[in-house]
């Protein structure tokens, strides 16, 4: 166990019948080695008796030894405190026999549990993010994703060097390689509902190859479409709407629609099944009747001024 001072780097806040609340950061480091933390009670400097006992031993066969020594760089400095702690370590016991040296290798060295495998990397906690519609949270102007069931939920990330974690609470939901890519998406497929996955599979060149099976225009419109956004993604609901129209509504219609939605740059879906729609209503019209019997009456009005004192300049 490790039994610090109150610095407010390690404990946030020292409570006397409760657990204390430690640093985030300082706490993920304890809990990656496995050790507790103790914190001594405020001004009760006996609470870690050892350690001050320590601080002045290094100060009377260490540091002393070393006061009037000149050191040119930081690694010879530390090369000479490691010997004379060595010869510290060594040194009998006043009132006991054997050595730190050999009380360490009796008691400690035994009960000591092996490191974890891959050490400790530091990491900086967010404030709390609210998870969107499309599962994601913003994490340093990067979206990382998280289970879909998990949506408008608030989480927050630890952003390590290579990693960022997403935590709701204490449990973790979510891991992802780090990207420093401003605006982009990193989605974990399992974190998508069983209906988004299939998006997965498409891309703007598999609609393409599908509006060139319809013809010129249809692959014009969809082009156009996918030059309007930089994720391409945010297009695949619209274009795979306007494609089915296809099928539903003959591939000829579809066709001759966005000719005319590509005229009027009206590139969106409802826009296209709109023209398709007013197509229909003319091609079920009924064309005039034409007869001997029925003639076209068709009536003039003529406009002439009127006198100065009518109220309208001109009267029919």
């Amino acid at each position: 166990m490790i039994v610090p001072d109150n610095l407010k780097s390690a404990v946030i806040q020292f409570k006397k019948d409760d657990v204390p609340v430690l640093n985030e950061s300082f706490r993920d480091l304890t809990e990656h080695y496995h050790v507790g933390v103790f914190p001594a009670r405020p001004r009760k400097p006996r609470d870690k008796a050892a350690v001050e006992s320590g601080v002045y031993h290094v100060q009377r066969k260490i540091l002393s030894v070393l006061r009037h020594v000149t050191f040119f760089s930081l690694a010879e400095l530390n090369a000479a405190i490691l010997e004379q702690v060595k010869l510290f370590n060594v040194m009998t016991f006043q009132k006991m026999q054997g050595t730190r040296q050999d009380r360490f290798e009796e008691v400690d060295r035994p009960a000591l549990r092996p490191l974890p495998t891959n050490p400790y990397e530091y990491g900086e906690w967010t404030s709390p993010r609210k998870v969107s519609l499309d599962y994601h949270v913003q994490i340093e102007k990067h979206y990382y994703s998280v289970p879909h069931i998990y949506i408008e939920k608030f989480v927050r990330g630890l952003i390590r060097k290579h990693t960022v974690e997403l935590y709701l609470g204490d449990k973790r939901i979510a891991s992802h390689v780090r990207s420093y890519a401003s605006g982009r998406h990193t989605t974990e497929l399992l974190h998508m509902p069983v209906h988004h996955r299939e998006y997965v599979k498409w891309s703007p060149k598999r609609f393409i190859r599908w509006a060139e099976s319809i013809g010129p225009q249809t692959t014009a419109l969809i082009e156009a479409n996918f030059a309007l956004v930089r994720i391409p993604e945010q297009m695949y609901r619209r274009c795979l709407v306007i494609l089915k129209m296809g099928s539903e509504f003959g591939y000829d219609v579809l066709e001759k629609a966005c000719e005319i939605a590509l005229d009027h740059q009206t590139l969106n879906s409802p826009a296209v099944k709109k023209i398709i729609k007013q197509m229909a209503e003319e091609r079920h019209q009924k064309p005039p009747i034409q007869h001997e019997n029925i003639r076209e009456l068709t009536i003039t009005l003529q406009m002439k001024p009127t006198d100065a004192h009518s109220s309208n300049p001109f009267q029919t």
